[in-house]
């Protein structure tokens, strides 16, 4: 039964869920359907989370499956990375993670992501747990201690656990980054973008949100993650045939605030994808804002015609602002790449190298988060409702790749 007080919440959710029965609605089959957008209780706007009739927000098998983890009875993972749960600390349309003891590195605390296991379409946690061991070893690729099938019901994937995003602790500093911070983020950045790369990837959904920094001592280092819609990109122009002169628009895939103009006309992944939308992600640390930023309209198709004209339109000039002119020479270079063409890692690190020169800045590792707490205020991590809406990826489900 739904309680009173979310009547409405839950005759809309009815409407749109795949399942006959509410009490066994996965978040799967939610999730394929539509992402939800609904007013938190402290006031904000929830968007993408998963809401059904359960009195607690879970649905039925979860909710059994965080009940046994307060007793901290359910083990992961194989015998040598036998993992406990420990507590639920995050959950959304990809899954619920947990905080997990892992027993052969002396009570070492970890990341737990667990998605239920459905037969309506293939795995973005198995997949993404495949990406990982295939860049392991690399700079700024988290470990991945296991990943696989839990019974008969679950998937889950224990990594380690990293520190906030890139998001969080830039709303914790006003929502500005310094030169100097935006420099060393670009460093490393590029290191790890040519790392994945060279391994034949591309993430295809780079955000502030999917870069954090690493726990444990090690808030200076950037990772990567989120990699469920990396995909394995062709690296010829070999041309396929095809069976039909009709021809399926390929999906977007990514947060349309940062996605390139290629990926929004539909165009094949490659490289210069990802290393566009690392420009618009340093633009956007640096100025606080994108000219796309809160643009308004009734569908989704519609606001990501007007994001991509908007990008396509605005000069690159104004784009930068004020910023030093390697910004603008860089998203110029990367615009103009091929399809094909192997990126210049070294040459755009030298480019922002000199800026560094010019500015006297040192690569010492200061960044403007060493001397804030993070999270320390909850007001500074909250987004407006515009850009949750803007965050909002117009696919959940990997029938996108």
């Amino acid at each position: 039964m739904c309680p009173p007080q979310n009547d409405k919440k839950c005759e809309e959710l009815e409407a749109k869920c795949l399942c006959d029965n509410k009490s066994n609605c996965s978040i799967d089959q939610e999730r394929k359907r539509t992402v939800i957008s609904y007013p938190c209780e402290d006031g904000g706007n929830c968007v993408g989370y998963r809401l059904d009739a359960s009195e607690d927000g879970s649905c039925e098998p979860l909710r059994r499956f965080t009940k046994k983890v307060t007793t901290s009875e359910v083990f992961i993972g194989d015998s040598d990375n036998k993992t406990k749960l420990v507590k639920r600390f995050a959950g959304g349309s990809f899954g619920e993670l947990y905080y997990g003891e892992l027993a052969s590195e002396k009570n070492k605390i970890v990341a737990v992501k667990v998605e239920p296991q459905t037969s309506v379409y293939n795995s973005f946690l198995l997949q993404e747990g495949s990406v990982y061991r295939n860049l392991e070893g690399g700079p700024g690729i988290p470990k991945v201690y296991w990943f696989g099938y839990h019974g008969s019901d679950y998937r889950a994937m224990i990594m380690d656990m990293l520190g906030p995003t890139l998001e969080d602790l830039f709303y914790g500093c006003n929502q500005k980054f310094s030169m100097k911070t935006i420099l060393l983020l670009a460093d490393q950045m590029f290191s790890v973008m040519e790392h994945v790369h060279s391994r034949g990837y591309v993430h295809r959904d780079l955000s502030p949100s999917n870069f954090v920094i690493g726990g444990g001592g090690e808030e200076t280092k950037i990772y990567l993650i989120d990699f469920g819609h990396a995909k394995k990109y062709r690296t010829t122009a070999m041309a396929v045939p095809r069976r039909s002169s009709y021809v399926v628009p390929k999906a977007v895939v990514g947060t349309p605030r940062f996605i390139s103009v290629h990926a929004h006309l539909s165009h094949e992944d490659s490289p210069r994808d990802d290393l566009e939308a690392l420009g618009y992600i340093l633009l956007y640390l640096a100025k606080g804002a994108l000219p796309w930023q809160g643009i308004q309209a009734k569908t989704m198709p519609e606001k990501l015609n007007k994001i991509a004209h908007s990008k396509m339109s605005t000069p690159i000039a104004d784009m930068c602002g004020e910023l030093p002119e390697e910004f603008a020479i860089y998203i110029n270079y990367v615009r103009g790449l091929r399809l094909f063409e192997e990126p210049d890692y070294a040459g755009i690190r030298e480019l922002f190298h000199g800026l560094a020169s010019k500015l006297e800045i040192n690569y010492d590792d200061g960044f403007d988060w060493m001397n804030i707490t993070p999270r320390e205020d909850k007001a500074l991590t909250t987004k407006s409702g515009d850009d949750l809406a803007d965050d909002a990826s117009p696919n959940l489900t990997p029938l996108s790749r």
